[in-house]
């Protein structure tokens, strides 16, 4: 398979769309949607946030019903910013949620201006923020989110911080920056397994907030079961993009374009997964490359076994570990196929099973608010 790699905006009606004006945002307003279930949302830390921002712009959020009532509101009200409280998996349904509303409001307008003549201005999407507020918080390693009553506070006090893109994923019309199938999915639901088991003490379930719960799980309760019923799961992977690029450890991570249609993998995988972002949750670097071609995710095929995985853990953790264990690519588009349904995840959050998936570059990327800012306006690298 090396060697034959070796060889080898939303998009509105535009008649319509030129004609309707842009409605501004209110750059100057923020809503702040927290999710009550988050593992870091207690009764402090609202107390805490309730006093940095206006009573009428934070919103308290206990299901993806109350969540979605939330975002129209905050559409029409035509905020410049919206800031999500809670993890990758909360941030991604803010971000669907939203932008689904002003796709279903600017369809609506389109309409109106067509067939009666009476225009309306478009909606934009506002720009996102983070919160570290969940478990694993992926999302944060990227804009440089720390400590939520601190980082609040910056926004709502200091000058509009600037914003960074982050290319998105599509799969069964939702957006996200990771998912994927194998024991990455299979983790994660240990990993909620120990979360509901810890939650009945106290001390049990700070652990489980920590990167120490999260390999509790791995080691407890993953790992045996990887030993007693398999790891791997027989996958084909195949590119209906364009040209996507194999990244080849031997060659100085070099990259080898690979042409449309060509399977990419074919064979047992015990993980097969995407991301336009580097991380997992706790910094865990899984997708390496993401973000070094811009409008191309990371495709990871990770053949290794967990006892292989767990005696490279921290240069698999940092993102530094190449093995022919381990394949890299950078894709616009994939099929993945199995010849059983297996777990699927994304953001953090299992999906169900599938037996097929295809993912997808987003047609626009996510603005996030960055915490870092500009890197050569502080006279230092970021950290």
């Amino acid at each position: 398979m090396l060697q034959q790699f070796e060889s080898d905006s939303y998009a509105l009606p535009q008649p319509v769309r030129k004609e309707l004006p842009l409605q501004p945002l209110a750059t100057d307003r923020m809503a702040v949607i927290l999710n009550q279930n988050a593992n870091k949302v207690n009764e402090r830390v609202r107390r805490r946030l309730a006093g940095l921002v206006p009573s009428a712009d934070l919103y308290y959020s206990r299901s993806l019903e109350e969540a979605e009532g939330f975002a129209r509101h905050i559409v029409q009200a035509g905020y410049g910013t919206v800031v999500s409280g809670g993890g990758d998996g909360t941030l991604v349904n803010v971000v669907n949620q939203v932008c689904r509303y002003v796709d279903e409001a600017n369809e609506w307008r389109m309409q109106r201006a067509r067939h009666f003549g009476e225009p309306q201005a478009l909606l934009q999407y506002p720009e996102f923020g983070v919160l570290k507020l969940g478990t694993g918080n992926g999302l944060s390693h990227v804009v440089g989110a720390s400590n939520p009553a601190k980082d609040l506070h910056k926004l709502m006090s200091g000058p509009r911080h600037p914003a960074i893109e982050v290319d998105m994923i599509e799969c069964e019309g939702t957006k996200f920056v990771f998912g994927g199938i194998g024991y990455d999915a299979r983790i994660l639901n240990d990993y909620i397994h120990l979360k509901n088991w810890a939650a009945k003490s106290k001390y049990f379930k700070r652990l489980s907030a920590t990167a120490a719960g999260y390999l509790l799980a791995v080691c407890g309760r993953s790992v045996p079961d990887f030993l007693r019923n398999g790891f791997t799961q027989n996958v084909r992977v195949t590119n209906e993009g364009d040209d996507c690029y194999y990244m080849d450890p031997r060659r100085g991570d070099r990259a080898i374009a690979v042409p449309r249609g060509t399977v990419l993998f074919e064979g047992p995988a015990g993980v097969v997964s995407v991301g336009t972002s580097p991380y997992f949750g706790f910094g865990f670097t899984m997708f390496p490359f993401a973000g070094t071609m811009p409008g191309l995710m990371n495709l990871r095929v990770a053949t290794m076994g967990p006892i292989e995985a767990l005696l490279h853990l921290p240069s698999l953790w940092k993102g530094h570990l190449r093995s022919p264990s381990i394949l890299d690519f950078m894709c616009s588009k994939v099929k993945v196929e199995t010849d059983k349904p297996v777990c699927f995840q994304h953001s953090g959050d299992g999906q169900g099973k599938r037996d097929s998936l295809t993912f997808s570059m987003a047609d626009r990327p996510l603005k996030l608010v960055d915490y870092y800012g500009h890197p050569f306006q502080s006279g230092s690298p970021r950290p």
